[in-house]
């Protein structure tokens, strides 16, 4: 079961910080022909906070959306010059809650979409 989780965080990992020769992950292509050929066995979600989606947008190929980290917009940081993230304390239940809802349990595979803005990046670092 934790080996999962573990597959999870290693996921989120950008890929373009560790290098092309030490790639972790996968790559949109790749996960949406994995989803689209095991769907009904995996429960796929996407892990950024709800503002970025609002601005980045979302694909319907996900089963739901549980952020990992939440931005605060009443706490802004002047130093870092953006809003403070919390992790959503209710990941966990709301990972298992879909889980759950989709027939499938702890030992299923998860496959969480991020992009590197989740971690603090740039997905498009050529334009930042």
């Amino acid at each position: 079961m934790w080996k999962k989780w573990v597959s999870l965080l290693i996921l989120l990992v950008p890929i373009s910080a560790l290098g092309a020769e030490h790639r972790l992950g996968i790559t949109p292509t790749e996960a949406y022909r994995f989803v689209q050929e095991q769907g009904a066995s995996i429960l796929f979600i996407d892990v950024r906070d709800p503002m970025e989606i609002m601005f980045t947008g979302f694909t319907d190929s996900v089963d739901r959306n549980i952020p990992l980290a939440i931005t605060d917009p009443f706490d802004f940081n002047d130093e870092q010059a953006a809003f403070q993230m919390n992790f959503n304390k209710n990941f966990i239940a709301e990972v298992d809650k879909a889980l759950s809802k989709k027939g499938l349990n702890r030992d299923s595979l998860i496959l969480p979409c991020a992009v590197q803005a989740v971690l603090g990046g740039c997905p498009a670092r050529s334009c930042c």
